[in-house]
């Protein structure tokens, strides 16, 4: 899947509403799988992006990632950078 295709899936896809916690251990037992497949960054970057949305799903709430738009000016909580996260999360 490209990034389009990833996030038109994310952003489109009807799920039933599941406990915030129950999906937060299945987000985590996801990255026990693949932990030994990425590098230590891009499992802190998927630590931190799998708290923003357990945060964001308990407080009911939608925080901005502060990402910077892209020049086709498309709904800025949507964008995704060209290289993803890059200069966002450390």
């Amino acid at each position: 899947m490209d990034r389009e295709a990833i996030l038109n899936f994310i952003t489109q896809v009807e799920t039933e509403d599941i406990d915030p916690v129950n999906v937060a251990r299945a987000y985590a037992t996801a990255l026990v799988d693949m932990q030994s497949r990425i590098t230590d960054q891009d499992l802190q970057r998927l630590l931190l992006v799998g708290a923003a949305m357990f945060r964001n799903s308990i407080k009911g709430t939608q925080a901005e990632m502060q990402l910077p738009p892209e020049p086709e000016e498309v709904d800025p909580r949507y964008v995704l950078e060209a290289e993803p996260f890059k200069g966002v999360l450390h």
